[in-house]
């Protein structure tokens, strides 16, 4: 620049805002180094800022030593300018990368807690969904069920009491319409909400739903299952319960097979469903793309509605050699279940009554939560000479206090009923007094609860709709005590 040409070196120092420059270049005679490059400002003489590069080179003379020193002055205030810009538009930049930083941290806060809510909202859904079906369910069993029931145990009462032959026929008649119409909301109560689910829990319901699946549509299914795999909470075995049945429904539709698996596992805080086959299989890589095309969702919906609630979905299959579609879920560590470490055994004087004829009678208690049944199951037992009614009950517990207290032969208990269930009633009681033998009721088919009843120790099971026929039978099969003359 002109200003610097016409500059010398003592006039710059005048000038300089660059603080021990010189002393600097002093020390270079001194030392080793022959050449140095320092940056230096300076105030021109029209006071504006000159950034200069300083190169000074030693020059020594014939014997080696430092004769002078060149400095040659390099205007870089362009270049200074250039990095000072540079500067500026790297602390913009790293202060716009802390604020996104701060607000992709914040978003994503919001996701997960949107996503938190997503899923207790989508496990609200289902809990709503189920408890709807079950009020649905409950109302068909408690309500229409119970009165058909017990007009039909009136109308067997009715018949075992006229002689005319036209009027039993026309109760029979009757007898079988109320037959059919229990038999049709039975089948609808199975469709809404399958009672085994919530008695009995996932595995016997999935045990029933393979019998369902093989009755109806020739699916045998082999399943691996351990009740303790069980998830603890009701929303997790319906969602897996449905979803295991629209899988199932999924084979027999498209696999062209007659065998299927579902396996259970429940390993590290995470519950693995499977079910497979070995049928045609398919492309995984073309599902959404055909069930978009047909207009079915099918195991993509499967997939959108367990990731609301946290679950993945993994299918692998391939053209020829079967599916498998496993669903994996997080779940709560399991609680301890101890309802059978409680157990006491309770003395009671046993007791015998005999009626006129001298006959030892079975003496029986009857526990169902509906009254107009119990009253019509108590008027059938008191008909027979035989059978002794020592005691009612209208739900479980009461069940239990009353055998504890009068030691019954038989207890004859509804398979449904509020606090304590008939299973669980069965396995109190079978254990305690084994000596009184229990027979389980129900408004289901006999494959709905027989199987759980007897695992826990039933002696026998009937179906409420023909109790006027067969609870009578039942008792003498079940009962060790058998009516004698003396």
């Amino acid at each position: 620049r002109p200003h610097l040409e016409r500059s010398s070196v003592s006039h710059l120092r005048e000038h300089t805002d660059h603080e021990g420059l010189f002393p600097t270049l002093d020390r270079l005679r001194s030392e080793s180094d022959e050449r140095r490059l320092i940056e230096a400002h300076f105030t021109s003489e029209a006071g504006s800022g000159v950034w200069v590069e300083l190169g000074a080179t030693l020059l020594r003379d014939s014997d080696g030593q430092p004769s002078q020193i060149t400095i040659v002055m390099v205007d870089i205030t362009d270049r200074k300018r250039a990095e000072g810009v540079e500067r500026e538009a790297r602390r913009d930049l790293e202060s716009l990368n802390a604020t996104l930083e701060a607000r992709v941290r914040e978003r994503t806060a919001v996701a997960q807690r949107r996503a938190e809510q997503l899923r207790a909202l989508t496990l609200d859904l289902t809990e709503t969904e189920s408890r709807e079906r079950r009020r649905l369910a409950q109302l068909l069993h408690d309500q229409f069920q119970q009165l058909v029931s017990a007009a039909k145990l009136k109308a067997g009462l009715v018949r075992g009491k006229v002689d005319n032959e036209s009027l039993v026929t026309m109760v029979r008649q009757i007898e079988n319409l109320l037959d059919e119409a229990i038999l049709a909301s039975r089948s609808l109560v199975t469709e809404l909400s399958p009672p085994l689910l919530h008695d009995a829990g996932l595995c016997a319901a999935f045990q029933w739903l393979g019998r369902r699946m093989e009755r109806d549509h020739g699916l045998s299914i082999q399943f691996d299952l351990t009740e303790s795999d069980e998830p603890d909470g009701e929303q997790l075995r319906t969602i897996l319960f449905e979803c295991v049945r629209e899988l199932l429904f999924n084979i027999t539709k498209h696999a062209d097979v007659s065998e299927a698996k579902v396996t259970l596992e429940r390993t590290d805080g995470l519950l693995r469903v499977a079910v497979s086959d070995a049928g045609k299989g398919f492309d995984p890589t073309t599902l959404s793309e055909r069930q978009a095309s047909n207009g079915s969702f099918g195991l993509f919906s499967l997939k959108e509605r367990l990731s609301m609630i946290g679950g993945v979905v993994n299918v692998t299959s391939a053209v020829g050699a079967g599916t498998q579609v496993e669903i994996v879920l997080p779940v709560e560590p399991q609680s301890a279940k101890s309802q059978n470490d409680a157990w006491m055994d309770v003395e009671a004087p046993v007791t015998e009554s005999a009626g006129e004829t001298g006959v030892r009678r079975m003496r029986v208690v009857v526990a169902d939560d509906h009254a107009l049944f119990r009253e019509g199951l108590v008027s059938l037992i008191q008909q027979e000479p035989y059978i002794e009614l020592v005691g009612t009950a209208s739900d479980g517990e009461e069940a239990v206090e009353v055998v504890r207290k009068t030691r019954p032969d038989v207890l004859i208990v509804d398979v449904s009923m509020p606090k304590l269930n008939g299973i669980q009633v069965t396995q109190i009681i079978t254990r305690e007094l084994p000596a009184t033998r229990v027979i389980g009721l129900s408004m289901h088919e006999r494959e709905d609860m027989a199987t759980a009843m007897r695992d826990a120790g039933a002696a026998a099971y009937c179906t409420k709709n023909s109790a006027s026929d067969t609870l009578i039978a039942a008792l003498r099969h079940a009962s060790s005590v058998q009516a004698t003359h003396a």
